[in-house]
């Protein structure tokens, strides 16, 4: 399969300060940097599902995964039965428990992960319960209230972090509360204020932590006290508990399967999965309308309207191996902990739609689509040599086939070749074919001369290559060697007449684009020409100063009065009107392959269709990217082919058949990924320092004479295209993209404001 593209932004801020000691001067220095995530993906599947796993050759400590949890910043945390491991995309970071070192983690098994509502990190080991603080990298360690100092195993089994902060424990010692007063462990009574049961405590609003018994108990939704303790033999050893999004129970996985149990008549139902009698859950991980479970090698989900799980993912990466953790990110990746390693499930849907145009006269053959207009349910597809056909843009199904429509006795005209659509402000369907401009008469369901739809004298029997409507509604038409303006009223025709270039040549410019500009400028491109009509003083002007001798030019993209963009035969070109400079770019996305059509979404994004293949231009970021597709065969795409509907749709045409997206789909998910500072250095004379890694970075120094700066953008699902670019507030006037390193260095920073 290929890649998805898209792209997104969102501005982070962070302040630095620096000064010198001494003297308590303080310069302030803000830092405000963007996120551009990119990854790229054609075809024609619905969606498609893409498995990798990682183990200890691709840097854990342990192949065997034991928890997963990601925190509120972004980064995943990997317990495995040797080490923790901390994934940012890049790579991973190991803590290991050091001998008589109690600034390291407490334990190298690591049985639980949680976050507390300050960020810090709360870690079960089977050597006891540790704290890492949100921007520290030692480890805080805590005793369970049974336990000494001597005790290599707690018997400690769960771990709970309330929404409030609270943190719990439960384990062969029984219930205990880390009390914060005293900085330490105590031990709870399990029986609770509703110990009998036999009241519902708002199931939603409440946390639940197992015992070592085949029971749980229930928590205030403070999480300050217990409510309740609940024994369920029938289930025997719970792995988890969470609430049923679909009934006021409780879904209760465990060694003997999945139950439903009812807290207020204490009833246990088994939920039996089809062909999979006595299913043990290993793993589970609730989201507000679903539940994703692990069963016997395999990924399970529950949601609304499923009576019973159903099977979503089954991989040899998931077989043969206990699963042990499950958690899926707001970027719609499934985590894995498995015995074999950490397992990434990531299923993309694709944002691209293929509606095939087959030859109605060689089946066998698609129709070379030169012509696109999507207008409410329905695209029209005009062909070189096969009419036009009308789609139905949800089905894919022809509509109907417009082809060799004889007019008149003298059967002056047909509609074989067809080079562009109009839709006007009156949602009329203009058409440009070989034999004239055409309307398409609702009534008649038929495509006439403009002419006589409207009762006036056209030149219908010339070829119409391009056409466009300007501001005022007037309708614009180009043919060969001539431009054409017919009135929004329809009872003015005023031409525009040029002359190939050079001038001697006698043979006339094919006009295969129309564009006006914001200073209302009609330009116009073609074969091996340029020029630029001024409506106010009726005006015409060629432009002589191509990049190259021989160049076509198929569409002119107007982003401003004082730039334009190119596509032309030779690439992507940008016209500077004054003064004027016409340059074509270079790029490894733009080599060997030939350009015919180009538009620009909402988002000045340009979309270049090629001779094998599609092509993203970002003007905001200056770069390219190919997206070679996996539909059967290459995508051949031709010339006019392109429009922009007014939702932001992009269509393009091409060798038998219509590509369509929104670029808003390409948006990979609702939330954005986090940018963070992994690391600050200062270079202060000749020592390079450490500085803490914080929010707010405060640096105090005799003599600052460098800044380093290393960033992360925690996005998953295509970490090597992440970009990250940055300005400084009241220095910069531009981006400045941050290179692979993913470090920033600052110098001079005593002139900075």
């Amino acid at each position: 399969m290929g890649k998805q593209t898209g792209h997104r932004s969102l501005v982070y801020g962070y302040f630095l300060e620096y000064g010198k000691m001494r003297k308590g001067f303080l310069f302030g220095l803000i830092i405000i940097f963007t996120l551009v995530v990119e990854t790229i993906c054609l075809s024609q599947e619905n969606s498609r599902v893409q498995i990798s796993l990682f183990s200890s050759r691709d840097g854990l400590s342990d192949s065997r995964i034991t928890v997963l949890f990601k925190d509120s910043r972004g980064y995943l945390w990997v317990g495995t039965a040797n080490g923790l491991n901390r994934y940012d995309g890049y790579g991973f970071r190991k803590y290991a428990h050091r001998f008589r070192d109690t600034a390291t983690i407490a334990g190298n098994c690591i049985r639980d992960i949680q976050e507390d509502s300050q960020g810090n990190l709360w870690i079960l080991t089977d050597r006891g319960v540790c704290r890492k603080d949100i921007n520290k990298e030692e480890f805080v360690h805590f005793f369970s209230a049974k336990e000494n100092q001597k005790t290599n195993d707690t018997g400690v089994t769960h771990l709970l972090v309330t929404g409030s902060g609270e943190v719990w424990l439960s384990g062969l010692s029984g219930l205990q509360r880390f009390d914060k007063r005293e900085n330490r462990f105590v031990k709870i009574s399990g029986q609770g204020e509703h110990g009998d049961g036999r009241n519902r405590t708002g199931l939603n609003n409440t946390s639940f932590l197992c015992d070592t018994a085949g029971g749980f108990y229930v928590l205030s939704a403070g999480g300050e006290k217990v409510l309740a303790h609940y024994e369920v033999p029938e289930a025997g050893k719970i792995h988890f508990i969470t609430p049923a999004f679909f009934t006021e129970k409780l879904i209760i996985g465990s060694e003997k399967g999945l139950f439903l149990y009812d807290p207020l008549d204490r009833e246990t139902i088994l939920l039996n999965i089809p062909g999979r009698e006595n299913a043990k859950v290993t793993a589970f991980y609730p989201e507000k309308k679903r539940v994703w479970l692990a069963i016997d090698g395999a990924i399970y989900s529950l949601g609304p309207g499923q009576d019973f799980p159903q099977k979503r993912y089954t991989a040899p990466e998931l077989q043969n191996t206990r699963i042990t953790s499950v958690w899926r990110d707001r970027t719609g990746i499934l985590w894995v902990g498995t015995g074999k390693g950490l397992v990434k499930i990531c299923e993309k849907h694709s944002p691209f739609t293929l509606w095939p145009v087959v030859s109605s006269k060689e089946r066998t053959r698609g129709a070379q689509v030169s012509a696109v207009l999507s207008q409410d349910t329905r695209i029209w597809a005009g062909t070189v040599g096969d009419g036009i056909y009308l789609l139905d843009r949800t089905t894919g199904k022809v509509l109907r086939h417009y082809y060799a429509e004889a007019l008149d006795s003298m059967s002056r005209m047909t509609l074989k070749k067809v080079y562009c659509f109009l839709q006007d402000k009156r949602g009329l369907v203009w058409t440009g074919t070989e034999n004239g401009l055409k309307v398409f008469n609702r009534r008649k369901n038929s495509f006439i001369p403009a002419g006589d739809y409207f009762g006036i004298k056209l030149p219908d029997t010339l070829p119409v290559f391009s056409m466009d409507t300007t501001f005022d509604g007037d309708i614009w038409f180009g043919s060969a060697g001539e431009v054409y303006r017919l009135a929004g009223n329809m009872q003015y025709l005023k031409k525009y007449t040029f002359q190939k270039k050079p001038a001697s040549s006698d043979s006339l410019p094919g006009i295969y684009t129309i564009c006006q500009t914001p200073d209302t400028r009609i330009w116009v491109g073609g074969d091996n020409f340029l020029g630029r009509i001024e409506p106010v003083f009726n005006e015409i002007i060629v432009l002589n100063d191509f990049p190259e001798e021989e160049m076509n030019i198929y569409r002119i993209l107007g982003s401003s009065p004082d730039t334009l963009w190119v596509v032309t035969d030779k690439g992507l070109g940008m016209i500077t009107v004054n003064p004027f400079s016409f340059t074509v770019f270079e790029d490894e996305a733009l080599t060997n392959t030939s350009f015919y059509a180009g538009i620009m979404d909402r988002r000045k994004t340009i979309w270049l269709g090629s001779g094998n293949g599609l092509v993203r231009y970002n003007t905001g970021f200056g770069d390219f990217g190919a997206m070679k597709a996996d539909f059967d065969g290459e995508l051949h795409f031709n010339p006019g082919g392109q429009y922009v509907s007014p939702e932001g749709a992009v269509f393009f045409g091409g060798d038998g058949f219509v590509l369509g997206f929104h670029p808003d789909s390409l948006l990979k998910s609702s939330s954005f990924p986090k940018v963070v500072i992994e690391s600050v250095r200062y270079l202060s004379g000749k020592d390079w320092n450490d500085a803490p890694v914080a929010d707010k970075i405060i640096i105090r120094s005799e003599n600052l004479n460098l800044l380093e700066l290393a960033f992360k953008a925690l996005d998953f699902t295509d970490p090597a295209g992440n970009r990250i670019m940055y300005m400084i507030r009241g220095d910069d006037d531009q981006w400045h993209i941050i290179p692979g390193t993913k470090k920033v260095y600052l110098t001079d920073l005593r002139n900075r404001t």
